[in-house]
């Protein structure tokens, strides 16, 4: 990171209340510098992101930790999560989550492999699987207090798959931007009895003109 990226993520940790940000900082370091090895020889991110992977991915995805307090020794599951995002953001900042990485395709789990090897990340797991088929599994139906997405698609869709995965009790939460009524339309008309509230990024975190937005479903 360069010197203006490092205050600005400092200025984030700070305002989570991090104590140890010197460590942090170090890791989120070798996370951008990894991702960016690996992104001349796969398709993790696009190039043209590369320059705004702090505020458009890092930042963004710390950005839940304003909107949902996760439950202690939580268990966690991110859907699409590509080159680990929110989740691996998340596991540097509260290490005693259990961070499940579900990915599709092999080269994003090799590298969110890697990443987690050089972290630390003792207790995150990438796994290689479609979103659709993981509840299939007895270990993972019905298992996680929360299921997180960044991935590209609609509400309803993601949420088919997310909710199979969730504990009885168990949050939802999808990073969405500009326009959903007709995602939240149909979304109410597939899943009766859902609850559903939006709320803003944290205007500290993510500029507002963004417009970007966390979309909470409970049961």
């Amino acid at each position: 990171m360069n010197k203006r990226d490092r205050e600005k993520l400092s200025q984030v940790l700070q305002l989570l209340g991090e104590q140890q940000i010197s460590a942090h900082l170090k890791k989120f370091d070798e996370y951008i510098d990894l991702l960016r090895r690996w992104n001349r020889k796969t398709n993790l991110i696009s190039r043209s992101d590369e320059s705004n992977v702090l505020e458009h991915h890092i930042i963004e995805s710390l950005s839940v930790l304003f909107a949902l307090d996760f439950p202690d020794q939580a268990k966690l599951l991110d859907i699409g999560t590509g080159a680990g995002f929110p989740g691996i953001p998340i596991s540097i900042i509260k290490p005693d989550v259990s961070m499940f990485l579900l990915e599709s395709k092999r080269m994003k789990v090799l590298f969110l492999k890697e990443a987690i090897e050089r972290l630390k990340l003792k207790n995150t797991h990438a796994i290689l699987q479609r979103a659709e088929e993981l509840a299939t599994n007895q270990h993972y139906a019905n298992a996680f207090d929360v299921v997180l997405t960044r991935a590209v698609g609609s509400l309803a869709k993601i949420f088919s798959w997310a909710e199979p995965l969730l504990k009885k009790s168990g949050v939802f939460i999808a990073w969405k931007g500009g326009d959903i009524s007709g995602e939240i339309s149909e979304l109410k008309n597939n899943f009766k009895g859902v609850s559903i509230e939006i709320k803003k990024m944290d205007v500290r975190m993510v500029d507002s003109k963004r417009n970007k937005f966390f979309v909470i479903l409970t049961r």
